[in-house]
């Protein structure tokens, strides 16, 4: 059986990896002169190489990799295979993913799911809607919302005339 190595390419390309899953990637400035300089386009090019001859390989054969590389530093694309093409994340991506959440996270960030009201409450009824703004808890369970039902009681409200609108 051969094993297969990625850790002499993961030091070359962790540090321009720049993952965004369902956003848009923000427009950046770049100084005239980084795009021509002769070191970016040797460093460029040396990544292009490399990954290009990871590819050939025989482990890529039956696969089907879809790779896209940023610049944190400038939002350009310093690397590209296939990145148009649709496909599951593979369990290495998740690795990276979740390495690159813990850095720019911390490890005590926690997402917030925040209530709102609309209206008046009189008598325990609530004339007006309960809005509830997410933050992209991945985590968020029916137990979660059955908190947020009990902390509406505490605030007095036992019926909602009105609607229950959810913002993600």
């Amino acid at each position: 059986m051969k094993v297969f190595t990625i850790t002499p390419i993961i030091s070359v390309v962790f540090p321009v990896l720049l993952l965004i899953s369902c956003s848009s990637i923000p427009e950046i400035t770049r100084e005239p002169d980084d795009e021509h300089h002769p070191k970016e386009r040797i460093r460029k090019s040396q990544i292009e190489l490399r990954l290009n001859n990871i590819l050939q390989r025989d482990e890529f054969r039956h696969t089907i990799p879809s790779i896209i590389i940023m610049s944190a530093d400038y939002g350009d694309t310093i690397f590209s295979y296939r990145s148009d093409l649709l496909v599951r994340p593979a369990s290495n991506q998740k690795l990276i993913t979740s390495a690159a959440a813990l850095k720019l996270l911390g490890s005590n960030f926690n997402f917030r799911t925040i209530v709102y009201r609309s209206g008046e409450i009189t008598n325990g009824i609530l004339n007006g809607d309960i809005i509830l703004k997410g933050f992209g808890d991945p985590l968020l369970r029916l137990r979660d919302l059955d908190e947020i039902i009990e902390s509406l009681q505490l605030f007095g409200i036992r019926e909602i005339n009105g609607n229950i609108i959810v913002d993600e």
